[in-house]
């Protein structure tokens, strides 16, 4: 990844299609591999404001500094850029946020300020950040799961937030979300105007990378369920048998894949199916009805 030039990734994918699986499957290979990435799964919709938002995102590339006297200054600038680009953010959230968050943003700079004697320009901030954090080789990877779970203002902040901080060298942004959805919350925003083409163009600009997840094949669906089925089965003391195992292959052919085809639909069935089977006498047990 590093050297590549593309800082912000995505895994696209329908809600269930096992997009958190392989943002963790991801994580583990790239661990496996190479233990210096330091990676952060930053939460993006618990952060009740703007700047809960910008902390919750500078915590994690400040996880990747090395601790003492090296990363000191790197910290330093990295609180007051933080603290600069808090009060740019505001601008989107609306009046009533914004007149409601202001006062403590224009405190925390103002604290900044104070501190280093003078207010500089925020890119004048962004220069000497951007040069401190090169010089310590970061390999920082920042997860952002459920994106498209947030409010259309909120959407805004995210993805500004992550444009103002994604040019800075060996930090990358591994985002997941349902586009269908992202697209319908951006449709209801200023910058799209209720204009679905302006939300696409508007994401293609945030996400350089998106990286669609394939649908689940239909071997694969039947195979989790019927692996998951023989397990409960077994513990229950009723093993699958062939004649169970044919005529449920059957009504997996003919009904249960249209409804069970990703894996979190398998999920939530198994559940259902693991917290009804104690009810039934296994000698009376039917699969193909119990299904």
């Amino acid at each position: 990844m590093r050297g590549t030039g593309v800082p912000i990734l995505a895994i696209v994918g329908p809600w269930g299609s096992g997009k958190s699986s392989v943002i963790n499957l991801a994580r583990a290979e790239l661990e496996a591999l190479n233990p210096s990435w330091k990676i952060c799964a930053a939460n993006p919709w618990a952060p009740p404001d703007v700047p809960s938002l910008i902390a919750e995102l500078f915590a994690a590339i400040r996880s990747g500094v090395p601790k003492g006297e090296r990363g000191r200054k790197a910290i330093q600038l990295i609180a007051e850029w933080g603290a600069l680009v808090s009060t740019d953010l505001l601008l989107i959230t609306g009046p009533e946020k914004a007149l409601a968050m202001a006062a403590g943003v224009a405190a925390g700079v103002a604290a900044r300020v104070a501190q280093r004697g003078v207010q500089r320009p925020m890119q004048d901030v962004l220069q000497e950040l951007s040069a401190e954090l090169k010089s310590l080789n970061l390999q920082v990877l920042v997860i952002l799961d459920d994106v498209d779970r947030l409010q259309p203002d909120e959407l805004l902040m995210l993805f500004k937030a992550i444009r103002l901080i994604a040019s800075f060298p060996g930090v990358y942004y591994l985002l997941a979300y349902d586009e269908q959805t992202v697209l319908d919350i951006l449709i209801d925003t200023p910058i799209a105007r209720n204009s679905r083409d302006r939300a696409l163009a508007y994401l293609e600009k945030i996400v350089q990378v998106p990286l669609a997840m394939p649908p689940t094949e239909y071997f694969y669906g039947r195979k989790l369920l019927t692996e998951g089925l023989t397990t409960f089965l077994e513990r229950r003391g009723a093993p699958f048998t062939d004649e169970q195992r044919y005529r449920f292959d059957a009504l997996y052919d003919a009904l249960l894949h249209r409804t069970l085809a990703e894996p979190r639909a398998v999920g939530r069935f198994l559940a259902q199916f693991a917290a009804y089977l104690p009810l039934i006498d296994p000698a009376e047990l039917h699969l193909a009805v119990v299904c």
